[in-house]
């Protein structure tokens, strides 16, 4: 998979430092316009931690939109959640 056809897709990356353990999930449009043609694992192979400087990164393909939980305090005070999905 290239990150041109990641990006048309909008598959979500989830990319962390084997090092510290950083994580991150880069705007694949960003990487995309860059390196469009690039296999992912070779675009990985490519990855500096911007925590700690190392260069060993791991990476998942998540396979889609992820589910966020939002908190906020309803009118009465209590704790509320819901789910949203974001692309």
């Amino acid at each position: 998979m290239t990150l041109g056809e990641a990006g048309k897709v909008g598959v979500p990356i989830m990319v962390w430092c084997k090092a510290c353990q950083h994580r991150d999930e880069p705007d694949m449009s960003v990487q995309v316009a860059h390196c469009e043609g690039m296999t992912v694992i070779d675009w990985a192979r490519l990855l500096r931690c911007s925590a700690c400087g190392a260069r060993e990164a791991d990476f998942v393909v998540t396979g889609g939109r992820r589910n966020r939980e939002v908190r906020y305090s309803g009118a009465d005070g209590a704790s509320r959640a819901y789910a949203t999905e974001t692309s």
